[in-house]
């Protein structure tokens, strides 16, 4: 019995993997020849209005993950450029031409033909040839040299896989490829604790102030029915060393940007580390508190100015991200007749407990020399989110020192 459950849920696997690949083939192909084969964001749709979603801030996303991403190969310039890098779902190049460069070897595998080709067809004219690129899919990969890899990259494809259980087949096949103390960088994911929040604030925003509270509603609730994608809490990473002996860390970072828009309020990044040949003593974390403690961003300022602490820890800041956003589903439970009123509710809600930015966090950081990180602990549902600053080489998992393991199917919308 459980093999035929099994075997159909393969089969339907697939068929999801095909589907999302016929899909970005048709976005991939660039028909008129007018798109940037270098910066092709063909494909990415605003939620809240159905339109592309501006070039400016699409390159604000590309160059802060490419930021990240650099941050993960190696400190030193002769090891960095014998590094080799595998990139899970390259699409048309987007991180290949910005990271390529930096390498020995750029290994990419995509689904889409379209893309591949495309991609190769730019490369060769560029005379670029330490770039391999294959049409495949995430689990084709079991040909690939173990401990060959010093970073992998699956940046924005998470989203498409089928299931939640298949990330951790892809994760069983692809963290056997890297090599030890080596990294793999999973970007832009969709955190699943905020998925209430981003359908009702997507619903709202398509919604006029007459429409009557019970119609509202219902809207809502198919939009979470129909959800194609796969959102992941931060457990769900968190969790990873419990399952993969092999894993020494996982670090969750919300994503950097000053522009406002779905990428930077409801997604995150998580960054994998390997064991490494020496065993590394683990810091303890220190917590401090936000709210009890009455914390501002002057405070933190002071604090780090003049008591030059090595390492600051605190939790439970509010997002002014997503606060609105956080205080709308809340307001669900208010006697509101429309969309109007709920409008109101949320805005007054946010209004009463103003959030926090969190690039005012990493300003602080580069101000006084901390590197700083700023994470989105499990179930988050209110967008809080935790921040360090360390004059250490922080290694170790964020934003939590110790966490009780749940089942993973908590942590996904689909597993």
């Amino acid at each position: 019995m459980n093999t035929t459950k099994d075997s159909k849920k393969a089969q339907w696997e697939k068929e999801r993997v095909k589907n999302w690949e016929m899909i970005w083939d048709g976005h991939y192909r660039n028909k008129d020849g007018t798109l940037d084969p270098e910066f092709n964001f063909a494909g990415w749709l605003d939620s809240y209005t159905g339109n592309p979603i501006p070039t400016e801030y699409a390159r604000e996303w590309v160059q802060s993950s490419v930021e990240r991403i650099q941050n993960l190969l190696p400190a030193d310039p002769d090891l960095r450029k014998k590094a080799r890098i595998l990139e899970i779902g390259c699409g048309t190049g987007l991180l290949v031409y910005r990271l390529a460069p930096l390498v020995a070897e750029y290994v990419g595998i995509d689904p889409s033909e379209s893309a591949v080709n495309g991609l190769r067809q730019h490369l060769e004219r560029k005379g670029v040839n330490h770039v391999h690129l294959h049409k495949r899919t995430a689990l084709e990969i079991t040909d690939f040299e173990k401990q060959s890899f010093d970073l992998i990259i699956l940046n924005s494809v998470a989203q498409y896989f089928p299931s939640a259980e298949y990330m951790l087949e892809v994760l069983k096949e692809a963290l056997p490829l890297l090599k030890p103390a080596g990294h793999m960088f999973l970007g832009d994911i969709r955190n699943y604790a905020l998925f209430d929040a981003f359908h009702a604030s997507v619903c709202l925003a398509k919604s006029t102030d007459d429409m009557l509270i019970e119609k509202f509603k219902l809207r809502y609730e198919r939009r979470k029915l129909k959800e194609p994608e796969i959102l992941y809490d931060p457990g769900f990473f968190l969790s990873l060393r419990e399952i993969f002996p092999s894993v020494d860390s996982v670090q969750v970072e919300l994503l950097r940007g000053n522009y406002l828009f779905e990428m930077t309020m409801f997604r995150y990044d998580a960054t994998i580390r390997m064991n490494g040949e020496n065993v590394q003593e683990r810091t303890r974390i220190e917590w401090r508190d936000w709210r009890t403690e009455k914390f501002s961003i002057d405070k933190i300022d002071e604090s780090l100015r003049s008591q030059n602490p090595t390492t600051l820890a605190v939790r439970d800041i509010q997002n002014s991200r997503v606060q609105a956003h956080a205080s709308l589903v809340r307001a669900f439970r208010s006697h509101a007749t429309n969309a109007g009123e709920l409008r109101s509710l949320a805005l007054a809600a946010a209004q009463a407990e103003p959030g926090q930015n969190p690039e005012e966090f990493w300003a602080l950081g580069q101000k006084h020399n901390y590197k700083t990180i700023v994470g989105w602990p499990t179930n988050s549902m209110d967008g809080a989110f935790s921040v360090l600053f360390t004059k250490q080489e922080w290694t170790q998992s964020f934003p939590i020192d110790s966490f009780e393991v749940q089942p993973l199917e908590k942590f996904s919308n689909r597993f």
